[in-house]
């Protein structure tokens, strides 16, 4: 595999760019990975906190207004604990470098989430594999999201991208956290 190389997919309208896991990207995503790991656990004995599970269905969003530099976004509704709409702008995807799954990539993105809860930011940090629309596996995907704005949390996050339709199906699983006093809603809009 080349160290850097292009995938089109042209039903979605977007190019993927395929970067290298290389020391200056591992840099940035070692940063992120830090930033994403500490802040939550400091916030959280402070803060409301409840288990969120539930699924999502999406759709790839077009370059523009997809901003994404590799050309990956995606905006959907959440249902479950987390009732709400959410948009992902994936802003890295790495090749993993190992010949044993040259179709499998790493990326980070952020993730704005707008839910009964309130709003939160987070940074996505996964893997997806990339292998042709119709080959086994195709698309599917895990991440764990980190709430880093609005309050703090883990969330999982399992499911498929039909790199054909653009399509995005799946399920999430965690814990979300907030600042009582910054909630919009109260118990009884939330329970």
């Amino acid at each position: 595999m080349s160290d850097i190389c292009r995938l089109g997919v042209s039903t979605l309208g977007v190019g993927l760019l395929l970067l290298p896991a290389t020391p200056a990207n591992a840099g940035h995503v070692s940063t992120q990975m830090e930033q994403a790991a500490t802040y939550p656990q400091q916030d959280m004995e402070e803060m409301v906190c409840v288990p969120a599970f539930g699924w999502f269905g999406a759709s790839s969003v077009p370059v523009p207004p997809c901003e994404s530099e590799v050309g990956l976004c995606t905006s959907g509704e959440l249902y479950g604990v987390l009732q709400g709409q959410y948009e992902l702008e994936i802003e890295q995807l790495m090749s993993t470098n190992d010949p044993r799954v040259p179709f499998v990539n790493f990326f980070t993105g952020t993730s704005e989430i707008e839910s009964t809860f309130g709003e939160f930011v987070g940074v996505d940090t996964g893997s997806m594999n990339l292998s042709a629309p119709g080959e086994t596996g195709s698309g599917r995907f895990s991440t764990l999201l980190t709430i880093l704005e609005g309050g703090a949390g883990f969330i999982h996050i399992r499911g498929g991208l039909d790199l054909a339709t653009g399509e995005v199906q799946g399920t999430y699983a965690g814990v979300i956290c907030w600042d009582w006093d910054d909630s919009q809603h109260g118990w009884g809009a939330v329970w």
